[in-house]
Formats: C-alpha cells, sequence, structure tokens
C-alpha cells in the first residue's frame, strides 16, 4: 500500500482535534485494499499516558465512527479502515 497525499496534513489535524485530548494524531495511508477499490486505512494513536478509560470500548467505537464518518465526508474513499495503537507502539501498519 503506497503512501499519498491524498487528505491533506491540515485536514488530519482537523479531524484530530475533534476528538478526545487522548489521541496523540492520527496516521493516515491510502491506496487499494484487497478488492482494488480505494480505501483509507486511519491508525487513531493513543497516547502513551492515556487513562484505561480511554481505551473503552465504547470509546473507541465513539472514536472509530467519527473518524470513519469524517473520512468518509470527503467522498475520496469507498472504504474507511480505522484501527487503534498506542504512542509507544510499533508504526509499521500491520500486513492486511
Amino acid at each position: 500500500m503506497a503512501k499519498t497525499t491524498e487528505i491533506l496534513p491540515e485536514t488530519i489535524e482537523h479531524m484530530r482535534a475533534q476528538l478526545p485530548a487522548e489521541v496523540a494524531r492520527l496516521d493516515v495511508e491510502t491506496g487499494h485494499d484487497s478488492e482494488g477499490e480505494h480505501a483509507a486505512w486511519v491508525w487513531i494513536v493513543m497516547r502513551a499516558e492515556a487513562p484505561e478509560e480511554a481505551w473503552a470500548w465504547e470509546n473507541r467505537e465513539r472514536m472509530r465512527d467519527k473518524v470513519r464518518q469524517m473520512v468518509k465526508d470527503l467522498d475520496l474513499f469507498e472504504w474507511v479502515y480505522v484501527r487503534f495503537r498506542g504512542e509507544d507502539e510499533d508504526p509499521t501498519p500491520p500486513v492486511w
């Protein structure tokens, strides 16, 4: 999956600013998924000091839904895949 600049850094920062303070950043890659559809992969990177409740399923679902909708509103991608990781985790995306 090749990195592209289809989502501008300012747009990514604007999206991050709409999430809780426990979110350090959004890492975004775009490309084609295994079905050949234009897709975006978004990793919500949580701050190392984020409290445990920030990782609660309900909170992650709320953030996932918000990010998915914000990316879909850009009308650039067929699919939006959203994952979570901690700030101290390996930033190398998994092989899908």
